[in-house]
């Protein structure tokens, strides 16, 4: 063989064997990981994203004012959690359709998220139900303290407001035994899917951004009179009173309208029944057909029983005016509850031909009850009682509250950071054409 043939290098390289699969001798799965102790134990909160909403309902919760809960717990005694702690646990479990006192307890016990916000604390289910007693008296100022954190974001002004009320089904179910002695205060309503045994919730909403404003819980089962009682709760919880108030045909009774009035605010509530179109307020304040003859109480009749007296207003001989033929109050009768004012319906019905899209914005609030029963799963009470069920409608309202300016922040904090990468692209682009304008030409030599 020639020394050229020797130096030569095969450049095929050798076949590799194919590696055969590791076969145990008999079926192994992992064991569990025990450990005695931990030499760097994990930091509470490990394992949440730093942008999660837990993180910002610890930091919500922290810039409330709680001075006035603090002062209810005693020297004496255990050592008991934190408020603070137990109000951020509770609220999450809230927005995530969990209120049960066990279910928290599981939850603090199994969920890192609500661990956190314990303070790494596991309270027991005694321990809910003992707060939320103590909680119960100081939840009008905690939606108040919501509002304010709201103003100095640029939300929940109220400058206009949209009440509206939804029925819910009372803890105590109607098919059980004893029904008036387990919930007295419970009235049969007529709701959506029938007659149910609850309470009239009822909630005012910022038609602008859907904030709530007042929340309230009555055992009414119409909504005539609840306007009047969800502005009173909405002067504890907030004390400022929106301009002006919008509103389903539910509401339009003039005691609501005039106590509205009585309070500074307009009305803009959809009529229950049409008005006579000649007919309104002179300059006097008196109501008038159109030839400006006052209306006049013609007699007073009952509707049933139970229904009240009503006060009946009319015109009297009218032959002879030169506005017979065209008038529309001929022959008819206006009737309003006796002692109240016939014309507040009128004045409600001139404010609502200048509230353009107010009926459309009052929509708003019909998506904050369709959030709390769908997504917040709250359809019906858990405690007995006008009180409890009432505390229980707050304690969600500041929920909603709390996780609405979440949400609003992290919005803000995408659209910053959106707006700053969009900068920084712009000034890198302007970099480039500048740096290329003033780079010095070289010229090559033929």
């Amino acid at each position: 063989m020639s020394q050229d043939r020797l130096l030569e290098v095969d450049s095929v390289a050798p076949p590799v064997p194919a590696r055969k699969p590791h076969v145990r001798s008999g079926l192994k799965f992992r064991n569990p990981l025990e450990f005695e102790f931990e030499l760097y134990p994990a930091a509470l909160g490990a394992g949440i994203p730093k942008d999660h909403p837990v993180r910002a309902l610890a930091k919500r919760i922290e810039k409330l004012d709680l001075s006035k809960l603090l002062e209810v717990y005693d020297k004496k005694g255990g050592i008991p959690y934190h408020p603070a702690h137990m109000l951020a646990v509770v609220i999450f479990g809230i927005s995530q359709g969990i209120r049960g006192e066990r279910d928290l307890q599981e939850c603090c016990l199994f969920d890192i998220r609500y661990r956190y916000l314990a303070g790494g604390h596991t309270p027991d289910d005694r321990s809910f139900g003992r707060f939320l007693i103590r909680v119960a008296p100081y939840l009008d100022e905690l939606l108040a303290e919501t509002r304010k954190a709201a103003r100095k974001e640029g939300m929940g002004r109220g400058n206009e407001a949209a009440v509206d009320g939804t029925k819910m089904e009372a803890a105590c179910s109607q098919r059980q035994g004893k029904v008036s002695e387990l919930e007295p205060e419970a009235q049969t309503m007529a709701a959506s899917r029938g007659f149910v045994l609850g309470y009239n919730a009822q909630a005012m909403v910022d038609t602008t951004d859907g904030f709530v404003l007042a929340a309230e819980v009555i055992n009414d089962a119409n909504d005539f009179e609840a306007a009047p009682k969800v502005l009173q709760a909405m002067r504890k919880q907030g004390k400022d009173l929106p301009a002006r108030i919008v509103a389903d045909s539910n509401y339009d009774s003039p005691s609501t309208i005039c106590a509205l009035e009585e309070a500074g605010v307009d009305t803009c509530i959809r009529l229950h029944s049409e008005l006579p179109e000649y007919a309104g307020e002179n300059a006097d304040g008196v109501l008038v057909c159109r030839a400006g003859r006052p209306l006049e109480k013609c007699f007073s009749s009952s509707k049933g029983e139970g229904k009240g007296i009503y006060d009946y207003y009319g015109l009297k001989n009218c032959k002879g005016c030169p506005l017979f033929e065209a008038c529309d109050m001929k022959r008819k009768r206006l009737g309003v509850p006796e002692g109240e004012d016939i014309a507040a319906r009128f004045r409600n019905r001139d404010r609502l031909k200048h509230c353009d899209g107010a009926m459309a914005r009052r929509r708003r609030i019909e998506k904050t009850f369709g959030s709390m029963k769908e997504h917040d799963r709250l359809r019906r009470f858990r405690r007995r009682g006008l009180a409890k069920a009432r505390a229980e409608f707050v304690l969600w309202a500041c929920t909603y509250n709390l996780f609405k300016l979440i949400r609003k922040a992290a919005e803000r904090k995408r659209h910053e950071s959106c707006f700053l990468a969009i900068l920084k692209t712009v000034f890198g682009v302007l970099t480039e054409l500048i740096s290329g304008l003033f780079q010095p030409k070289v010229r090559v030599a033929a």
